[in-house]
């Protein structure tokens, strides 16, 4: 447990050095890699900087991205197939690197087509609905096949009304601009607000999945009632535009148990079956998607194989792909 006066000095120390950083760094904006993903929330969804290419680094390494002028991700294939136009958030737009010639997670599903990947951190289902509909009235010609991405590790929580994107996404969209023109100034600012606010956080893996299953239990009632009531208001938005709908499931992190000891994690029997049921009890709303697809990692693997360094993430490809009917099966 950290101190209050070392926490104020750890505070301290690191403002310290982001002031001296900013008044003595001479480098040009975005010849190196930012040290944040810039993003921000336009009281609708939560979105990328818009027609950006920049990188950012990360403890697994630099990420690069390239947006169009809706703030979607583009990663290019090799397809000369229809693009795949994508919505979710951090998991779907993997704001971690991948390594090698693996290439992002939905080339497995549909081939190496290009990438259209709309959306951010902290985008819930509801923020991706929102996100859809402002695609559909503003792009020419508007994709009518789309992906959705649900991460049940804490889209499930998102959907609950008392989640409130702008206390968990720390920047607005108007200010994407300035954090792109000035990004070590903004960070300097940013950490100030954060400070002032009380809104500095430091992750601690092993008790973030402790805190989850915490939060999931005693939410289980209202996430089995708000999850049905997505589905139903995604159907609306289906209906209303006549789209095709794929759905990609992502696992929890919080479903494994973490051996900090042995640095490994192994999927835990009881936190499966309970968002299996969740998830396979609204099986008759599954009929608005064409396909619908879960994906399912190692049951047991090293940490830092299966996880990025947050273990909010899943880096490594997934073990097998379920239709629903499949993954309902013993449900």
């Amino acid at each position: 447990m950290i101190s209050r006066w070392h926490r104020l000095v750890l505070i301290c120390a690191i403002f310290l050095e982001l002031v001296v950083v900013f008044f003595f760094q001479t480098r040009e904006a975005h010849a190196d890699c930012l040290s944040f993903l810039p993003h921000g929330y336009n009281g609708y969804f939560v979105h990328l900087p818009k027609n950006e290419e920049f990188c950012v680094d990360t403890p697994n390494g630099a990420v690069f991205y390239k947006t169009n002028q809706f703030g979607a991700r583009v990663i290019k294939g090799v397809s000369s197939e229809v693009p795949v136009h994508a919505f979710g958030e951090s998991q779907l737009i993997e704001i971690f690197p991948r390594h090698g010639k693996t290439g992002h997670v939905l080339w497995k599903v549909y081939g190496k087509r290009d990438l259209y990947l709309h959306g951010a951190p902290n985008n819930g289902p509801n923020e991706t609905l929102s996100f859809i509909d402002y695609i559909q009235k503003n792009k020419i010609p508007a994709p009518k096949n789309i992906t959705i991405g649900v991460n049940l590790g804490f889209d499930l929580f998102r959907i609950i009304p008392g989640w409130r994107t702008t206390e968990k996404v720390a920047h607005e969209a108007k200010d994407i601009p300035f954090m792109m023109k000035h990004p070590t100034l903004y960070g300097v600012v940013n950490f100030g607000k954060a400070i002032a606010g009380n809104k500095f956080e430091f992750i601690d893996r092993p008790k973030q999945i402790e805190r989850a299953r915490q939060h999931f239990d005693k939410k289980t009632d209202d996430i089995n009632i708000y999850f049905t009531e997505w589905l139903k208001n995604l159907r609306k938005l289906k209906n209303k535009y006549n789209l095709e709908i794929d759905a990609i499931f992502f696992d929890a992190y919080w479903s494994y148990d973490l051996d900090k000891k042995e640095n490994f994690v192994s999927s835990n029997l009881e936190y499966n079956k309970k968002l299996k049921l969740i998830v396979c009890s609204n099986k008759q709303h599954y009929s608005i998607f064409k396909k619908t697809l879960f994906l399912q990692y190692s049951k047991k693997a090293k940490t830092d194989n299966l996880f990025t360094y947050t273990l909010r993430h899943f880096k490594k490809h997934p073990n097998q792909f379920h239709n629903i009917t499949e993954f309902c099966a013993e449900s």
